[in-house]
């Protein structure tokens, strides 16, 4: 696990002749014996303390191995010793955690008395000096050389720290061999830490490992170094006593042997770890320290998650919070959650590793943890990576990268590396993950192994992908040749997935489907990891049997079962979709099949397909009625408002500096939000994915109507049309790629030469009596300017036909319940104006024209509805309140003309420009986001968007752009017209002079669209398709383009 929970190892010394202690508050008192000659010494495993003796000047505690204190009595006689706790990180040591014993007075101890006479610690100069004094006892050399190495660690100075660690002979003292095994440890160098734990504790470990034997019948872990003398002759040694510091010596030789057993394949050290930790569970039972059980379990849950059983892990972690929480003592809770959610990501729990994560996250930021922020936000970036959520993962590795310089080990180098290299390959980016593996693999030949096969195998995959063929089959063979050694299921089925991806792209198919049968045994069957092996198998199986129908489909229908199951958990807004992307694969190689084999049963069970996996969510949005009640809760809203303020910044400010910093902040609040409401709470409603039947739909289409159905596979395009009395798929041509951000006039003349034949198939060309076109986008067909394509005559389509956008066939054809109509209601929102504030003098917002034709627009909207209900906001009253009250959001049709935001290099963020509001400084940005229209629910029957590129966002595959014209769809909008690029403001005004006044002659949206593209093309200044080609309409129910005046 990271950041293992060991604290610093604290060791029982030396025989205690004691009494009872009798506790006053903060202060222990001890009846001590010593002997003629002797002194006492006194340790704490995480108080600093003062001691005070009759006729003994006081000693204070300093820390070295732990807190410790020497002082002289004045007499052999029992005395009163009295401890004073100065400070308790813990607020919870008790008085049997203290150890209390007695040493000779020879020269090393001499020195620890005459040090505890300070109250401060002398500076790092003076240590060295008193360090390097000639002709000195070594056992006084060595205990100066523990609290100098102490010193300088907590300094930070790991360099000078790390030459005093490893004495060049051997250990003089016992408790500088236990600080470089603490130290060892926390830097996951586990071999190391596990050799001194053994030389520390012999007998503990002969035990140990006569019980691993016993087990394993044979050793199997390389053999111990037992030439090298750790300790010397003379050295000051371990007196055999049984106390809360041995105990933890104890935990500490269990722990680091799990580890060092994982990470060296061996078992039988691992089960040797696991004996010394259950040995030290029984004594903290028996001597009644409840505070090392929390540590115990901790490490018992390792050696279980490492041993491949993940509910017993989470088991003893689960303990180990209970038994944190029993004690009084938080401190390290957040790192016990943190156990806990990684065991959960490998059990596939993936939403719940998230929330605990969170959860952890927020312990983090009120107490001082062991764990760090660094670890957690590498651990949640995990989550977000399984998730399929790249964009977000890759930032949070990068921002725990940047937070590792002093709290992250190697080994977590190691594994972040890695990662960056799989988010490279998900997002094909080959060149880049070779570079990010070669380096991952230069770390993990000396820290880390075991991460070896599963760098190899990544390695194979990524050069395979990129036509490396011969690169790609080294490779291949390292990783098979290194594998055996792998022991957690977790690494060994990642690693096999990559060779089993490798093994297909080479075209070894025999040896893969070796692979995916072990990857069959080890997965459990409702692991999401199933998935992925779904997606390889269903590619092997078409390369081996490709007309074996009924397997194909056999192998797909149990994966798309689990992505609906696991959906049903996430949330609607983030998680979900970016799982939805993820799975698109598997989704692909089963539409190949289909649609290469287009007989009326595959087509209808491809449009459902297609159906159930691009609408689901945004039918559960629409669906969400808590979302007003979620959003209305004090704690909630005030999150709320914070993220849109965020939000507005990050749009706002210039520099990459400050908006990195910015995006921390808006990061961090979006934890909280998602920690406050779980996924269950703002989205219950489940949609059913019901099938589409081909006849159905043919049934309720018009002779005039078509259906284009367009679809982007990782090999393929196609289009499904579909008329009254005709069904037909066609391999088309993918669109070209679009260069984000492009304008009007790049993207017209891109297309210009492109014939409308090109995408739409000839049969519904020559059909004049087709004079209606409803289509389906996918992947790149989101970006088809449809209106501006030609046909053979030479007219544009979006003359000739009249055109919409519809995500879901299902929704768009289904009758319509019959309720009375309501009397149309007008809302405009128009031209707002913003005076810039300090906050954004140098920002987007400031820097926008003024919009005067989209005031005009708005005038002549409302003299044209004048005889109907009309709200509006203009100039200094366009506000976000204003925009987001029921007057707009609950109008049947709302106008809001106005600049909106897109920016290529961040297409998540989007919004819309409003007026600022003097009298609320968290909504005087001047910028609305999508996030603000989401808290809202709309039941507009239309929104128009008049601004710039309001159809642009972030494609996702499963629906498409994340735009604002989707944000609307989403939060309940019936149909929007968007833009695609940016136009002109009086061109816009034109147009939409044109589509208002045919809507309220004709009563037809779509109809009033074709009407207003047909009128651009006369006008001299606006003629050209990129003044209005760009226009969309995009329709949930098909009855929302009808209106009753």
């Amino acid at each position: 696990m990271v950041d293992r929970l060991i604290s610093p190892l604290l060791i029982a010394l030396g025989l205690v002749l004691l009494t009872g202690p009798q506790v006053r508050a903060n202060e222990y008192e001890f009846n001590v014996t010593a002997g003629p000659g002797e002194l006492i010494v006194v340790a704490s495993p995480s108080a600093e303390f003062t001691l005070n003796l009759a006729g003994s000047p006081p000693a204070y505690s300093h820390y070295s191995y732990n807190h410790t204190a020497v002082i002289a009595p004045q007499t052999s006689t029992t005395q009163s010793l009295t401890i004073n706790v100065v400070t308790d990180p813990s607020a919870t040591t008790k008085a049997s955690e203290f150890t209390v014993y007695t040493a000779p007075d020879s020269a090393a101890w001499q020195w620890l008395n005459t040090l505890s006479s300070a109250r401060q610690l002398p500076e790092a100069e003076a240590l060295l000096t008193a360090f390097n004094q000639p002709n000195q006892a070594p056992q006084q050399t060595c205990l100066i050389a523990t609290v100098l190495a102490r010193h300088y660690l907590s300094e930070g100075n790991k360099d000078q720290a790390e030459t005093l660690l490893a004495p060049p002979q051997s250990y003089a003292c016992w408790q500088l061999a236990a600080l470089a095994m603490q130290t060892y440890f926390d830097q996951y160098r586990f071999a190391e830490a596990s050799q001194l734990a053994i030389s520390l504790l012999p007998d503990d470990f002969a035990s140990a490992s006569e019980f691993a034997n016993a087990a394993f019948q044979a050793a199997d872990w390389p053999v111990m170094q037992d030439s090298i003398t750790v300790f010397s002759e003379d050295a000051i040694a371990i007196p055999a006593q049984t106390s809360y510091l041995s105990i933890r010596l104890l935990l500490t030789l269990g722990f680091s042997n799990v580890l060092h057993g994982s990470t060296a394949s061996s078992q039988s050290l691992m089960q040797a770890g696991k004996y010394s930790l259950e040995q030290a569970l029984n004594h903290a039972s028996t001597y009644a320290y409840p505070g090392l059980q929390p540590e115990i379990y901790n490490g018992l849950a390792t050696y279980w998650a490492l041993a491949n059983d993940n509910a017993a892990s989470a088991r003893y972690l689960e303990l180990a919070i209970a038994a944190t929480q029993a004690s009084d003592n938080g401190k390290n809770q957040a790192e016990l959650m943190n156990n806990l959610a990684l065991v959960y990501l490998w059990d596939g729990r993936w939403n719940d590793a998230q929330q605990t994560l969170r959860e952890t996250y927020q312990q983090l930021s009120a107490q001082n943890e062991s764990i760090t922020a660094a670890v957690v936000t590498a651990n949640l970036a995990s989550s977000y990576m399984y998730l399929g959520d790249w964009y977000t993962a890759r930032r949070y590795y990068e921002r725990a990268l940047d937070l590792s310089n002093t709290t992250l080990k190697d080994e977590d180098t190691t594994y972040i590396a890695l990662a960056l290299a799989q988010i490279a390959m998900a997002q094909q980016h080959w060149s880049a993950a070779q570079q990010t593996l070669a380096a991952a693999a230069q770390l993990a030949e000396t820290l880390r192994p075991d991460k070896l096969p599963l760098i190899y195998a990544l390695q194979a995959e990524s050069l395979a992908s990129s036509n490396r063929l011969s690169d790609a089959r080294i490779a291949l063979n390292q990783a098979e040749d290194k594998l055996p050694g792998v022991i957690r299921n977790a690494e060994r089925i990642n690693a096999l997935t990559a060779i089993g991806k490798a093994r297909l792209l080479l075209g070894d198919y025999p040896e893969a489907g070796k692979t995916l049968a072990q990857l069959e045994a080890l997965i459990d069957p409702e692991h999401p990891q199933q998935i992925t092996l779904a997606a390889l198998k269903y590619q092997w199986q078409q390369a081996i049997e490709p007309d074996n129908f009924n397997a194909l489909y056999h192998t797909f229908a149990g994966a798309s079962e689990l992505v609906f199951n696991l959906s049903e958990t996430l949330d609607a807004y983030q998680a979900g979709p970016h799982w939805f992307n993820k799975v698109r694969t598997l989704y692909d190689a089963h539409l190949d099949t289909l649609l290469t084999n287009p007989a009326a049963k595959q087509i209808n069970e491809a449009l459902s397909l297609l159906d159930g996996y691009k609408y689901q969510l945004m039918r559960r949005k629409r669906s969400d009625l808590n979302r007003q009640r979620v959003f209305s809760q004090p704690a909630t809203e005030s999150l709320w408002q914070q993220r849109m303020q965020l939000e507005s910044a990050l749009v706002n400010h210039s520099s990459e500096q400050q908006k990195q910093a910015v995006q921390l902040q808006l990061d961090n609040l979006l934890e909280q939000w998602q920690h406050q409401i779980p996924p269950e709470d703002s989205s219950t409603d489940v949609v059913t994915n019901t099938a589409v039947n081909l006849a159905d739909i043919q049934a309720m289409l018009t002779p005039a109507q078509a259906i284009l159905r367009y679809i982007q596979t990782r090999k393929q395009c196609y289009v499904v049309a579909i008329t009254a009395g005709r069904s037909e798929v066609s391999t088309i041509s993918c669109p070209p790629e679009q260069t984000p951000g492009a304008s009007g006039a790049e993207i017209t003349h891109q297309f210009s030469a492109i014939p409308a034949q090109t995408y739409i198939p000839d049969w519904v060309l020559n059909n004049r009596a087709i004079s209606d076109l409803i289509w389906l986008p996918d992947g790149r067909f989101y970006h088809l300017p449809m209106a501006l394509l030609k046909g053979p005559d030479g007219t544009y389509v979006g003359s000739r036909y009249t055109l919409r956008q519809t995500p879901s066939l299902r929704t768009y054809l289904q009758p319509t319940n019959d309720k009375p109509l309501s009397p149309f209601t007008l809302g405009i929102f128009d031209a707002p104006t913003y005076s810039a504030t300090q906050e954004t003098s140098d920002g987007w917002r400031s820097k926008l024209p003024p919009l005067n034709w989209a005031q005009a627009e708005g005038d002549e909207l409302a003299t044209l509805f004048k005889p109907y209900q009309v709200n509006r906001y203009s100039g200094a009253d366009a506000t976000q309140q204003a925009l987001l009250n029921s007057s707009m959001s609950h109008a049947t049709l709302l106008h809001i003309a106005t600049h909106s935001y897109f920016d290529p290099n961040t297409p998540e963020i989007v919004g819309l420009a409003v007026a600022g509001n003097s009298g609320k400084a968290a909504l005087n940005s001047g910028f609305l986001p999508q996030s603000a229209l989401l808290a809202q629910h709309f039941t507009n029957q239309l929104v128009v968007l008049s601004g710039c590129e309001t159809a642009l966002g972030r494609e996702m595959a499963h629906d498409g752009l994340q735009s604002l014209a989707y944000g609307m769809l989403s939060a309940g909008a019936d149909s929007v017209i968007s833009t695609r690029w940016k136009i002109a403001d009086k061109a816009a005004a034109t147009f939409m002079g044109h589509f208002y006044t045919h809507l309220k002659t004709n009563g037809n949206s779509a109809h009033a669209l074709r009407y207003a593209r047909q009128q651009m093309q006369h006008h001299p200044r606006f003629k050209h398709p990129m003044h209005w080609a760009g226009f969309t309409l995009t329709v949930i129910p098909q009855s929302a383009e009808q209106f009753s005046f």
